[in-house]
């Protein structure tokens, strides 16, 4: 009696060691890649009394292999970033990095001091893309149906007036009057003066004049 008294002694200690094991072994919320160990430069990483509920974490995980691009939106855009809209994501250090991305989240936070808040962007996966990386982004904010010519085609008179020549019947060039809108990436859109289906002088028309008979190239 008194032998098995022993055994039931121990068995309860090795279940409270257990208990005590279990409760000493931290999980991740999520599967991923370990990106970073706190502190640095240690094999393992260590955690101190009250630390698992502070701000040291233990260990930064990619979630779920993905990764998100944060950016510093200014205050009079704020309103034009919609959670969902897509975005263009580009790197002037790596041209390869032509990618697209969604925006997950908009702060609500501005910081007062640089009158920014942080637009998340959920990116897609790619071996291209590491943790910490500088990127370029371009939030499509709006779609439009505009007449989009090569800024080339756009003529400034000198009288302030913007012109472009375009192709009648005959190849003969006819200036007209235009108005402009955004310029992006080498076009520009006219927002008036054109159709969609007009045929214009791009290259060389700052030497065009109106009634010139133009070649057209094949």
């Amino acid at each position: 009696t008194q032998a098995q008294a022993g055994i039931d002694t121990n068995l309860t200690r090795i279940q409270q060691l257990e208990t005590k094991i279990a409760q000493t072994t931290v999980r991740a919320p999520a599967s991923g890649v370990l990106a970073k160990r706190n502190p640095d430069g240690q094999k393992t990483a260590v955690a101190r009394v009250g630390e698992l509920t502070g701000a040291n974490p233990l260990f930064y995980i990619v979630r779920n292999s993905s990764l998100q691009l944060q950016v510093n939106v200014p205050e009079n855009l704020l309103a034009q970033v919609r959670v969902g809209e897509p975005a263009k994501i580009t790197s002037d250090a790596d041209k390869r990095i032509n990618v697209q991305g969604r925006v997950r989240e908009v702060e609500p936070v501005i910081n007062q001091q640089t009158r920014q808040a942080t637009v998340k962007i959920d990116l897609p996966e790619s071996g291209l893309l590491k943790p910490g990386m500088f990127l370029r982004s371009n939030i499509v904010t709006q779609k439009v149906q505009a007449v989009v010519v090569g800024e080339k085609a756009v003529v400034s008179e000198a009288d302030g007036r913007k012109i472009v020549y375009v192709l009648d019947g005959e190849d003969i060039a006819r200036a007209k009057p235009v108005e402009t809108g955004d310029r992006n990436n080498g076009q520009i859109v006219i927002t008036k003066g054109i159709n969609p289906d007009d045929r214009v002088v791009i290259a060389g028309a700052g030497f065009v004049k109106d009634g010139d008979r133009v070649t057209v190239a094949k």
